[in-house]
C-alpha cells in the first residue's frame, strides 16, 4: 500500500546514494558529509560508519554481486573498496 516501513536518519548532510546488499539484509548510504554508512535492514540499526574514507561527498555506492565488497566513489576523485568479509579492512584505490 506504499506505507513507510522505516526511516534511517544519521547523516549530517544530504543523502546522495543508496545500495541494497545482494542478500537483501543490508543497506548502504552515501552522503555529502563525506561518509558512507552500513545499515541492517533486519534490525534497522546502524552497523558501521566510514571515517576518513573520502575528502569530499560520497556520490555513488554499490555492493559487488557476491556481496563481499562495498565500493564508494566521491567527488574527491577516489574510489574506495571496503571488504565486508575481513573486519572492514580498507583497500583504497586512487582514480585520476
Amino acid at each position: 500500500d506504499g506505507a513507510l516501513l522505516h526511516a534511517f536518519e544519521a547523516h549530517a548532510k544530504s543523502l546522495e546514494c543508496v545500495a541494497v546488499h545482494p542478500s537483501g539484509k543490508f543497506l548502504a548510504t552515501g552522503s555529502e558529509d563525506k561518509t558512507w554508512k552500513l545499515w541492517s535492514l533486519e534490525t534497522k540499526t546502524l552497523l558501521f560508519t566510514s571515517h576518513n574514507a573520502h575528502n569530499d561527498g560520497v556520490n555513488d555506492i554499490v555492493f559487488t554481486p557476491d556481496g563481499d565488497y562495498l565500493i564508494s566513489a566521491s567527488f574527491d576523485k577516489h574510489i574506495n573498496v571496503q571488504s565486508l568479509d575481513h573486519h572492514f579492512a580498507h583497500l583504497p584505490v586512487s582514480v585520476h
